[in-house]
């Protein structure tokens, strides 16, 4: 991480390092979530991981032996993307701010994670996606492949 600290017009500049270890295959995707606190990645050993950047810990993780990830993205931190209302009323009464997790890869299906918990899973069939990305207010899911 770096941070500027500007002061009498003098710039300081501040790195910090943490090293997040887990994947024993080739990481395929990260995504930051939109407060900069949490990083997701996903591998093709059929990892996917959600990290505190700040202390380098895994949150959640979620492993699918039978799948090579090729692409992972998060709602937005305020958002409860898919979720039905009581499940959102729920999380904002706990205080929860859990983002939701889809993901593709080599298995043809899209996959809606949560605090390590698979939620649903879409079977596309014969369709493999390699790209995901989620609005910026986490109502719209768009998929590529390339």
């Amino acid at each position: 991480f770096l941070n500027l600290i500007i002061e009498k017009e003098i710039i300081y500049i501040e790195f910090s390092q943490v090293n997040l270890k887990g994947h024993d295959g080739k990481v395929t995707a990260l995504n930051w979530s939109k407060d900069d606190q949490r990083l997701v990645s996903c591998a093709e050993d059929g990892s996917l991981y959600e990290w505190n950047v700040s202390t380098g810990l895994r949150v959640h993780e979620s492993v699918i032996k039978t799948c090579s990830y090729k692409d992972v993205t998060l709602s937005p931190d305020d958002s409860y993307a898919g979720q039905d209302a009581d499940k959102k009323d729920a999380a904002a009464k706990n205080g929860k701010k859990s983002c939701v997790i889809y993901a593709v890869g080599s298995d043809k299906t899209v996959k809606q994670i949560q605090d390590s918990t698979l939620l649903k899973e879409v079977d596309l069939h014969t369709l493999t996606l390699s790209a995901l990305v989620l609005s910026n207010d986490g109502s719209m899911l768009f998929s590529g492949t390339f």
